[in-house]
């Protein structure tokens, strides 16, 4: 059985501009060998604070575990941030759908940023 780690690379290019990059590991080790430096981890797992609260640092990469297992304590311990997505009616999401959200909600903030 594999255990899929997925990060989402994230940067600013220039205001209201954000590179992103999604790459999947199936070992932790062949991700902690390339992790971008510069940039802070961002564990998006049950258990942290809320997304709505989250102020999104300039570059981050952004760790996503697999579906059925989450991410390991050891990878959440080690990530700079650990944040949490708010749900109603579910104990949490699939991947990709919790990626799409990250994401959305860093856009939105950026937006506004640059707006206000």
């Amino acid at each position: 059985m594999h255990r899929y780690v997925c990060v989402c690379v994230c940067a600013r290019a220039r205001v209201g501009v954000c590179v992103c990059v999604i790459i999947c590991f199936v070992h932790r080790n062949s991700f902690a060998a390339s992790v971008p430096q510069a940039t802070a981890l961002v564990a998006v797992e049950m258990g942290g604070s809320p997304l709505q609260e989250f102020r999104h640092p300039k570059h981050a990469t952004y760790i996503l575990g697999s579906e059925d297992n989450g991410l390991p304590e050891a990878v959440t311990r080690a990530c700079d941030y650990h944040v949490e997505l708010p749900s109603v009616r579910a104990a949490s999401f699939n991947v990709a759908v919790a990626g799409s959200l990250v994401l959305y909600d860093r856009l939105s903030k950026e937006r506004r940023e640059t707006v206000d």
